[in-house]
């Protein structure tokens, strides 16, 4: 048996606008988005996460651990409920603290479980091939786990410089060698000299040991680290929400050093393994990957969205989910157009890394747009603003099948609510009522107020905010299901 690891970070800047601080890139269907109940049938509209999570179910697979921020909670609980897959638990990180501290809290929970066998521990981002090759391959490395950590080791294709790269040495045992030596990003000459000479792979960040061999060398060669996590689990919380397991680590997590894997063990450890995997691999880690992964027209051109028009153009990526809008492109070669409804981005392949820097300044200008995508995601649906102005507020709000507002009121502000698709529940006041299209309630100010969705369908509204503070602050929660109270998500 193995018990799967899903490492859910990233703060969304190489792929923003598509990717934000709020809904970074596990999160979002890279591919395209399907209707909003296409997900669960449709593999092509999955994101990246439930892409990791659905390829490690299986014979021999635990249910996965899940380690993510605790923003990102509902995302990982939604994404995987579509998928019908119920986790071992999920870990609710306070802070980012990198990739050492959460591998650490993940030995931690596999030691209070009694879970002796390998951990898998698996980036969310990662974009593979046939899950029953990589389960395989996987399977393949669990004997070395026992007493090695063993790294999945991309074979390089071509001279790549945007990639750590790992030396192998002598034979461990069949198809795992051991690892002489970590290199760090190279520059094209020294990229080319290592494709030329081979014994080199891209180092993919995913790994396998046993929690006894991380918890040893984590000692040996992270003392701070270790010592941190295991004060902060001693501090740690738990609540069962929606069915599942969340783990919340003590407030002192936010002290511990922000170290990689990597750095912190990897380079350091004599018990470093590397297996050379074939597979499908890449990070998504650029737009230029991105227009790799995608399928490509008879010039080249990667093509996402309903209404894009490409003429006299090649070799370019154009990614547009705002509906209803035309993008088109004419006599340009290598360009990248990414269209979302409140950012516009436009650089080339060439120059796609230098995407995170735009999202640098961004963040340092306080816009908005760094943060949070014009869809806003809740646990029940989403909603998204339409138009405001001096004292309103037009908001179009989602709410999926079996999903439930807060019962809540406003001390500001004033709701005026139309039912534009689906039955809608809503509860005013004392009285509760089923709303269909073109009806509509009036909820004055102060009045207790929720909305639900009671049907197999999506329910969609249009909210009118009138009042003098129309702020996401200004809700007080009665009774929530999803367990919000004194909070905004």
């Amino acid at each position: 048996m193995l018990q799967p690891v899903i490492l859910c970070g990233g703060v969304g800047s190489r792929l923003w606008p598509l990717s934000r601080t709020n809904l970074p890139k596990p999160f979002i269907p890279l591919m395209g988005e399907g209707n909003d109940q296409s997900n669960e049938k449709s593999p092509q509209t999955h994101t990246l996460f439930q892409q990791t999570a659905a390829r490690v179910q299986g014979a021999g697979m635990h249910p996965p651990l899940v380690i993510c921020a605790e923003q990102h909670r509902f995302f990982v609980l939604e994404q995987l409920a579509r998928l019908g897959i119920k986790p071992a638990a999920v870990i609710l990180e306070p802070t980012p603290r990198s990739t050492a501290p959460a591998i650490a809290l993940a030995a931690l929970w596999a030691q209070e479980n009694g879970i002796s066998d390998p951990l898998s521990l698996l980036p969310a981002d990662h974009l593979m091939g046939s899950p029953a090759e990589f389960q395989q391959a996987l399977k393949s490395a669990a004997p070395a786990a026992q007493s090695h950590i063993v790294l999945f080791g991309i074979t390089p294709t071509f001279a790549h410089t945007e990639y750590g790269y790992i030396q192998h040495g002598q034979a461990h045992s069949s198809g795992i060698f051991k690892v002489t030596k970590f290199h760090e990003k190279p520059t094209r000459t020294r990229a080319e000299e290592m494709l030329k000479e081979g014994g080199y792979s891209w180092n993919s960040g995913m790994f396998t040991a046993t929690a006894a061999v991380l918890v040893a060398e984590l000692q040996s060669h992270a003392k701070q680290v270790w010592q941190g996590t295991q004060q902060a689990w001693h501090e740690k919380t738990a609540e069962t929400l929606l069915g599942t397991t969340l783990i919340r680590p003590g407030s002192s997590f936010g002290q511990i050093p922000a170290e990689p894997f990597d750095t912190a063990v990897m380079e350091r450890t004599a018990k470093a393994v590397v297996m050379p995997y074939q597979g499908r691999w890449s990070d998504i880690g650029t737009f230029s990957t991105l227009a790799e992964a995608l399928p490509q027209d008879d010039a080249g051109n990667s093509l996402v969205g309903n209404d894009i028009v490409a003429q006299d153009a090649d070799n370019s990526l154009v990614h547009s989910s705002t509906a209803g809008k035309v993008v088109a492109i004419s006599g340009v070669s290598g360009l990248v157009v990414v269209d979302t409804p409140d950012a516009l981005l436009v650089t080339t392949k060439a120059k796609a890394a230098g995407v995170k820097n735009v999202f640098s300044a961004l963040q340092k200008q306080g816009a908005v747009q760094a943060n949070d995508p014009a869809r806003i995601h809740r646990p029940w649906g989403w909603y998204e603003t339409i138009s405001k102005g001096p004292g309103y507020l037009v908001k179009r709000i989602g709410v999926v099948p079996g999903g439930r507002l807060s019962l809540q009121y406003h001390h500001f502000r004033a709701e005026h609510w139309v039912v534009v698709t689906g039955t809608a529940t809503v509860t005013n006041g004392e009285k509760t009522m089923e709303l269909n299209p073109d009806q509509s309630t009036y909820i004055p100010l102060g009045a207790h107020h929720r909305l639900e969705n009671k049907t197999d369908k999506m329910v969609e509204i249009i909210e009118v905010q009138t009042g003098t503070k129309l702020v996401e602050s200004d809700i007080v929660r009665l009774d929530d299901v999803y367990n919000r109270a004194g909070t905004n998500t």
